[in-house]
């Protein structure tokens, strides 16, 4: 038997996996302290906006270069100094009907199936 002070058990065992939303989830505690790197100025502003703060995120910089049209750099792979071969972040303010074009700058690997 755990003494009277640990930690996940009794009324604290569903804090477990710490902090958690609405519907259950797991939620990382520092995310909702992180402010936008954009912010809409009004219900028409039709930017996208990327969010890759999270575990794995790898988007370094989305740029708008036109309407619709942007290009994407991404951070290199974990372990590497110029290799990147997959892609991870959260895209919102996305419109219903609209054609989107992304460029991914840096995909980068030798011998990769994106060569």
């Amino acid at each position: 038997m755990r003494g009277k002070n640990y930690p996940f058990s009794g009324n604290n065992a569903n804090n477990f996996l710490g902090p958690t939303n609405a519907q259950g989830k797991k939620i990382n505690r520092y995310y909702s302290r992180l402010k936008p790197y954009y912010v809409k100025e009004n219900d028409n502003d039709n930017m996208l906006l990327f969010e890759s703060r999270f575990e794995s995120g790898n988007l370094r910089r989305a740029l708008c270069i036109g309407e619709n049209t942007y290009n994407l750099i991404l951070k290199y792979d974990y372990a590497t100094t110029a290799y990147t071969q997959w892609y991870y972040f959260k895209i919102s303010n996305v419109r219903k009907d609209v054609r989107y074009k992304f460029n991914i700058i840096n995909l980068i690997k030798p011998d990769s199936s994106y060569n």
